[in-house]
């Protein structure tokens, strides 16, 4: 955010913590990163330490006090991108003191242990702008807003509205349509998705008995027939599916857990668990009132007449259900370490194992429902570690371990180490009568048979983070978003699915904005924080061109007219453009070049970047819109390029905050753009002139797209949905676009919604279609160049979602 976003700032000082360790017990060098809204700050890093002394200040743009300051602790490793996570603690900002320094004795969450020391100091400035209604014969975008300040902006609305002077329509029309449009006659058929949650799930891709494909994504459980090469979905979740286990006495049923529903989106609070069938993916059970804020795993008894969850509550509460009654037989605090994984003994099913961060326990259960612990027992000889995955195994189990070790437990304790099993941590586990298939970060899965010796390994790449074996065949599932089958007799690999998966430069999953369609109608791209590049065909559904190597993360991307360039916003500011011919699977680098300059924030990684991009209708221009370079808090601009030599041609100075949308005149004269404000502003685009009164100059100009969330044909997008408490705000549609055949509108919005109206859609009772599936903000809709698909981004899920226009 620009600073004019801002209604305040806080001063965070971060002075200390006390008793703190990394996974496997060590000293750790730990370091701060502070979340407020957008925006992320990070501590240094104090060098092996269990007790920091930071004494490090930072100051914090607050744009509403509702907001809560996540802190959350890493441990930094001499590999990038290996930090490991210590814990985190939340402040919220409404119980703070106004210019009153606050200290704070923050426990740490998801952690065994450690304290940090943090005061808080508050300033809230009172807005200054304000609401600028003119008369509608006025060219409102000329005039300056010069009112008295309003209240401070409620839920669902904006102090100042920056966007009404760009409401102006075209001749014969009415500002907003008097009789309100109907629902489409078209829909919106779900009909492939490319994702798959690695980058914090164990063991959340598997086989069913059919040797169909089931994995998680988003807010979808996702069923692929290899027969048929295609995919159904399970949608009763409407938030994040944080885990999955399968059924072992029937391999078709299926448990999956969400994240809490969003009381403000009309959603339960307590995160459900639903059990359902992967033949045709209808749900069995409903499971609630048992566990706070998610579902961190789940596994079925061996008979599949039991069912046990572990919640993400403070003491990860542990479960056992009756699921075919609905019935919760018993539970029991877990303790303070995160647990990752649960797994019943293979006869019984009064018993069973967790394991997860420092914690490894064995549990039972009482014919009674009383549920006991009993902590599990490494001995002197074998060293006790982290456990990130476990299975049953001949009477006992197994379990992987953080540094690559596979341990045998036995009663409760261990039996048998096997050593160096992986090169890093050992992510995934699956056991049955015969074998044993592991894999792990060093990106191998290797094949051992039930007494544990090795029979055969393979090398996949990425880091495995799920296995299972089925009919000669192993399912792989990665942190990198992608599901693979590796044939074990010929020790070929097929991709099933290549998606975007977790950021490679911080702990968080990261994010995919960047979506176009191509104008051969036959493929679309995509582009994320995992610096990578996507390209899938419409059809086949298969990735069929990638790029792993982008030098940072790429929020946007564009085809050319032509459809053999792609072009790529870097966050860095620099431009990527490659070169794509069909039939080939290579993206090759043709250019790159840079105006705006964003390396000078690396303590703020939110911040900067390039979040948009499109090429002219005539193929000339290249237009990107930016943030701002951080100098004297200027906004976003916009840089208008010459394709032939990738020469600057203007630079379209004037937003007040970064900017977020462009679109062209099908003339390729003009350009709109709009930024977080948000305010929507007009250029010539060979010389970067701003147009004063553009919104009544160009009322009539017939735009290649229309992306933006303001203006006259998209202003009724902004709207209260049923079931929610509050009417949306100008933040919460992140993009739109209109059919070829100008027909039908398309958004995507903060809470997890396609939605699908008539074009133009000015008036707020226009009916709409909504259509769910993400489970974070869409943050990209992009329809087909001929109309009949709509392709969309999930933002945080990390998964693109391909519908059909029916």
């Amino acid at each position: 955010m620009a600073s004019s976003d801002y209604e305040g700032h806080l001063h965070i000082k971060l002075i200390k913590g006390d008793n703190i360790s990394d996974l496997d017990g060590a000293t750790s060098n730990p370091y701060c990163v502070f979340v407020l809204g957008e925006d992320e700050v990070k501590s240094k890093t104090v060098e092996k330490s269990s007790d920091p002394q930071w004494n490090d200040e930072f100051t914090m743009g607050v744009a509403d006090t509702r907001y809560i300051l996540r802190c959350l602790l890493y441990d930094q490793e001499s590999e990038e991108g290996d930090d490991d996570f210590l814990g985190y603690a939340e402040v919220p900002l409404e119980g703070l003191l106004e210019d009153t320094e606050t200290p704070f004795e923050l426990p740490l969450q998801r952690a065994s242990s450690g304290t940090l020391s943090i005061a808080l100091t508050i300033d809230m400035v009172p807005n200054d702008g304000a609401d600028d209604e003119y008369d509608d014969d006025e060219g409102e975008d000329d005039f300056p807003a010069i009112t008295e300040a309003e209240p401070k902006a409620e839920l669902g609305s904006m102090a100042v509205k920056a966007w009404v002077g760009a409401i102006v329509p075209p001749d014969g029309e009415d500002k907003v349509r008097k009789v309100p449009a109907g629902e489409p006659s078209q829909t919106l058929t779900l009909e492939w998705a490319h994702g798959f949650r690695g980058h914090d799930t164990r063991q959340a891709a598997m086989y069913n008995k059919h040797g169909d494909m089931v994995w998680i994504t988003a807010a979808l459980g996702v069923v692929y027939s290899k027969a048929t090469r295609s995919q159904r979905f399970f949608t009763g979740h409407e938030n994040d599916i944080l885990s999955i286990a399968m059924n072992p006495a029937d391999g078709v049923t299926v448990a999956t857990g969400q994240w809490t529903g969003n009381k403000s989106q009309g959603q339960a609070y307590d995160p459900k668990i639903l059990v359902w069938n992967t033949e045709d993916c209808s749900t069995i059970v409903e499971l609630t009132g048992a566990h706070q804020r998610g579902i961190s795993c789940l596994a079925f008894s061996s008979s599949g007449n039991r069912l046990g969850s572990v919640g993400m509550d403070d003491q990860n509460s542990v479960v056992v259900w009756d699921w075919k009654r609905g019935k919760a037989l018993g539970s029991a605090k877990g303790g303070a370490n995160q647990i990752l994984m649960i797994s019943f003994d293979n006869a019984d099913d009064g018993r069973f194992f967790t394991v997860g961060a420092k914690t490894s326990a064995f549990w039972t259960v009482s014919p009674g429902g009383k549920v006991a612990k009993k902590t599990a027992v490494f001995g002197r000889k074998y060293k006790p570690q982290s456990m990130m995955v476990a299975s049953a195994h001949r009477g006992g189990f197994l379990s992987g371990a953080y540094q690559g070790e596979l341990y045998e437990w036995t009663g409760n304790s261990v039996s048998k180490v096997v050593p160096n099993v992986h090169g890093g941590a050992l992510f995934a586990l699956f056991v049955n009568d015969k074998h044993v298939v592991t894999g792990g970060k060093d990106g191998v899965v290797a094949l051992r048979d039930i007494a544990l010796e090795l029979v055969k390994t393979f090398e996949v790449g990425g880091s495995i983070r799920s296995v299972h074996l089925h009919d000669g065949n192993i399912l792989v599932g990665t942190f990198e978003g992608s599901i693979l089958e590796i044939n074990v007799q010929s020790g070929q690999t097929e991709v099933i699915m290549m998606g975007h998966g977790g950021a490679k430069e911080s702990r968080y999953a990261g994010e995919t904005w960047g979506l176009d369609t191509s104008p051969d109608n036959e493929h679309y791209a995509s582009v994320g924080d995992d610096r990578t590049i996507r390209v899938h065909h419409v059809e086949s559904h298969e990735c069929v061109a990638f790029f792993n190597e982008l030098p940072h993360r790429a929020r946007a991307c564009s085809w050319h007219p032509d459809g053999k360039q792609l072009a790529v916003a870097i966050h860095d500011g620099s431009i990527m453009v490659f070169e794509f011919h069909p039939g080939s699977s290579e993206l090759r680098q043709v250019a790159q070049f840079q105006k705006r300059n964003f390396t000078q924030l690396p303590m703020f990684p939110n911040q900067g970047g390039i979040d948009e991009l499109r090429f002219s209708p005539d193929g000339c221009m290249l237009a990107t819109g930016s943030h701002s370079e951080g100098k004297n808090a200027t906004g976003g601009a916009v840089d208008v390029w010459r394709t032939d030599k990738w020469t600057l041609m203007s630079s379209c100075k004037g937003h007040t905050s970064f900017v977020r949308h462009v679109d062209w005149t099908v003339d390729s004269q003009y350009l709109q753009s709009s930024d977080g404000n948000p305010e929507l502003l007009f250029w010539s685009a060979r010389d970067g002139a701003q147009l004063k009164g553009g919104a009544t100059m160009l009322k009539n100009a017939k735009r290649a797209s229309f992306s933006t969330n303001v203006g006259w044909p998209v202003q009724g997008v902004i709207r209260k949905l049923p079931g929610f408490v509050k009417e949306m705000d100008m933040t919460d549609i992140n993009m739109c676009d209109v059919s070829p055949d100008e027909s039908l509108l398309v958004s995507g919005d903060d809470f997890g919604n396609v939605a699908l109206y008539n074009y133009p859609c000015t008036n707020k009772a226009d009916a709409a279609a909504l259509y769910t599936g993400h489970s974070s903000f869409v943050m990209n809709v992009k329809f087909s160049k001929d109309g009949r698909y709509v392709m969309s981004a999930g933002g945080h899920d990390n998964t693109i979602l391909q519908w059909r226009v029916n």
